[in-house]
């Protein structure tokens, strides 16, 4: 209504706090808290009345009489004002002189200037016994607004949008999407039953049994709902988990409630700033068993009479009427039904009646969609689709739909592209990560997949995958040398596909054996091996050491490129004598480092530097002949005393080519050793003549054997 400010007080004012589209979420039943505190400055002199102006004319007055202080201004605003003066609204705030009754629409030019706001509200509806049995969610939005009850009462119980900029209302594009209940029951007094049978018996969910307790009295048995959400930006997602209620002993003569062993989770999500609702039903068996269950989806949107509203059903030839108990048999698979409230609504908009949209993830199964009201002469035009399922025991099944409203019947269809792929399951690949060069196949391919309504397989590439716990699955797939795509298709249960992909690369490593060792010495050792570098530019180097840790390694060597097994020898120098040593053959390509088999060789012994040995007498006279022969064994550089000096030397006397003795000495500590021979036959030694001592020494674990240069003494 248009009027004007009072002469004297503010000029002008701006409000600079909250800032602009700002959104605010409260519980009415809560405590009273400051939601947001208004500030900004005023201009010129008086009082001045806080209000928020929506675009249909309606203005809300959150503060009054207040003053400013040197021409600013702090206000907090709580939310018992909020639920008393506002409730939920999108308005623009202004601060305005006190009495003043002009009204400010949005989007007018004023030197009263303030934030568009966007207030949501929860509210609550108990039982004596403070059991939930309905709820409201007002969601104010920018573009749109929705309000949510429980399933048995409406669900999406109401929907609109704003104009941008002025934020007029449009007419009604919905009264309730996604209730739970039968119509017909409804007309016949049946208080809202009928929406769900499990088992084959009418059952109730929280609101339908509670209608009965307000009509009959209150029965024994009776369980509420469990309610919970979370508000980010204008985002709204509700959680409504509430019992399936069986009536004992019928629901014609209900006296008392009984668990059906079937609870129903419900699931909103908004999105698109008021344009878009998300719901999705997960049935569950809580009481360990299998349960069959049928449930009539409703569905309300408003009618513009005349001429009403018309519908463009999935195989169908575009927008129509439909006559009440007409009925409507939709092709399998998920789908979206456009509605128009006003038949007569260009597809381009008319900036008053909403278009809008239904989608669903799968088509009805338990019969054909039904129409119950859709005379043009009634407020609204209501179908229902019903659907039927069989719980596993234990386990869950999922319904989901998503609503949509725009003016533009194009602005429409993008919104429910958006919500059916918001369908689509969760998939994704955890191994290998994409960009992963391997190099060995077949890969074991990894990753997870979920979705409300199950996952009933993954196939990636072609080949089912095996499904584990916590939505987990695997799968072999053998790759071809080169560049590969991964691609794994999760499917849901209503048949929904969703995948993921990753890109890798496949190359064969070089193969590489481990030969033998040979040439062995103190202190080196030639080792050979094969390597086949499998087409690509490849090295080949020795791992060794004294353990197979390998602390040593050669200088990498070039292979080349071939595509056969090329032999190859290495040298290894500087190694310790008498050690073992571990070794192998490691070949590097581009696509990988290959290790051949661990080996282990032994440097030789050293030998001893010489024998030192004297022989006493050069000549024996007497009969029997008698020598004494002693030496010393001389170590090499590196052998000490302690590893050397043992061990026995064996001395042998030859008179010609026959020896005719042998004696033992064993070498002392300090390396000396010595030993007598006594000639004692005549036969052996006859006349006189010349003999050949030779003393060998026969080794010890540090020193190989070794034989002196023979010795000649004389006997006669």
């Amino acid at each position: 209504m248009a009027g004007s400010a009072h002469a004297a007080g503010i000029t002008a004012s701006t409000i600079t706090s909250p800032a602009g589209n700002s959104y605010f979420f409260y519980d009415a039943g809560g405590a009273s808290t400051t939601l947001f505190t208004a500030t900004g400055t005023t201009t010129g002199t008086g009082d001045f009345d806080l209000n928020c102006y929506d675009g249909g004319g309606e203005v809300a007055s959150l503060a009054t009489d207040v003053t400013p202080d040197n021409g600013t201004f702090s206000v907090p605003i709580s939310t018992s004002t909020l639920l008393a003066e506002l409730g939920s609204d999108t308005c623009v705030l202004r601060a305005v002189p006190t009495g003043s009754t002009t009204d400010i629409l949005p989007g007018v030019s004023t030197t009263f200037t303030g934030p568009t706001i966007a207030v949501s509200e929860k509210t609550e509806s108990t039982t004596s016994s403070d059991a939930l049995y309905n709820f409201g969610y007002s969601l104010s939005d920018f573009d749109g607004y929705m309000n949510f009850e429980s399933p048995g009462q409406c669900g999406l119980d109401y929907g609109l949008l704003y104009a941008s900029g002025t934020l007029a209302p449009s007419a009604q594009s919905f009264s309730c999407l996604g209730g739970l209940y039968d119509p017909d029951g409804e007309e016949d007094g049946n208080n809202f039953g009928g929406g769900i049978t499990v088992d084959g018996v009418e059952a109730l969910d929280s609101y339908a049994a509670w209608n009965l307790n307000k009509n009959h009295g209150t029965y024994p048995g009776y369980e509420g709902i469990t309610l919970s959400e979370t508000f980010n930006a204008g985002a709204l997602t509700i959680n409504d988990d509430e019992p399936i209620l069986d009536c004992v002993p019928s629901y014609s003569n209900c006296t008392s409630f009984t668990p059906s062993g079937v609870q129903l989770d419900r699931t909103w999500q908004t999105a698109d700033d008021g344009r878009v609702a998300l719901q999705t039903d997960v049935f569950q068996s809580v009481d360990g068993a299998q349960h069959s269950i049928a449930v009539l989806e409703d569905d309300t949107v408003a009618n513009v009479t005349p001429p009403g509203a018309a519908f463009d059903f999935p195989g169908s030839s575009g927008f129509q009427d439909y006559a009440e108990n007409a009925t409507v048999t939709l092709p399998s698979g998920p789908g979206t039904i456009y509605f128009k409230t006003d038949s007569s609504t260009p597809d381009a908009g008319d900036g008053t009646n909403p278009q809008g949209s239904i989608t669903y993830t799968s088509a009805p199964n338990n019969g054909p969609v039904d129409f119950s009201y859709s005379d043009e002469t009634s407020a609204y035009a209501e179908f229902v689709m019903p659907y039927a399922r069989t719980i596993p025991a234990g386990g869950s099944v999922a319904l989901r739909f998503g609503y949509s409203q725009d003016y533009a019947l194009a602005d429409v269809q993008t919104l429910a592209q958006t919500v059916l792929a918001s369908f689509t399951p969760a998939v994704s690949i955890i191994s290998p990560a994409t960009g992963t060069t391997l190099t060995s196949s077949p890969v074991t391919v990894s990753g997870t997949a979920s979705d409300a309504a199950g996952i009933t397989s993954v196939d990636v590439n072609g080949q089912a995958a095996t499904l584990g716990a916590g939505g987990t699955f695997s799968a072999p797939v053998a790759l071809t040398p080169g560049a590969s795509t991964i691609t794994a298709v999760a499917a849901d249960g209503d048949g929904i596909t969703a995948q993921a992909q990753i890109a890798v690369t496949y190359t064969d490593p070089p193969v590489v054996t481990t030969g033998n060792a040979s040439h062995l010495t103190t202190n080196s050792a030639v080792v050979a091996g094969t390597v086949n570098p499998e087409s690509q530019a490849t090295t080949y180097e020795v791992q060794y050491g004294t353990t197979t840790a390998y602390a040593s390694h050669t200088a990498p060597v070039s292979v080349g490129s071939g595509s056969t097994a090329a032999s190859i020898t290495s040298t290894l120098n500087g190694l310790e004598a008498n050690t073992a040593y571990d070794y192998r053959f490691v070949a590097t390509n581009a696509s990988a480092t290959t290790y051949g088999a661990g080996l282990t060789l032994r440097t030789v012994k050293p030998s001893p530097t010489g024998l030192r040995t004297r022989v006493v007498p050069k000549t024996a006279k007497t009969f029997p002949y008698h020598y004494t022969i002693k030496g010393n064994l001389i170590r090499p550089r590196g052998i000490t005393a302690g590893q050397g000096c043992s061990g026995r030397i064996t001395i042998t006397v030859k008179r010609g080519k026959r020896t005719i003795y042998t004696a033992h000495a064993r070498i002392s500590k300090s390396c000396y050793w010595k030993a007598s021979v006594t000639l004692r036959r005549h036969r052996r030694v006859p006349g006189h003549g010349r003999l050949r001592i030779t003393p060998s020494f026969g080794g010890n674990r540090a020193l190989t054997a070794l034989t002196a240069k023979p010795l000649t003494v004389h006997y006669r």
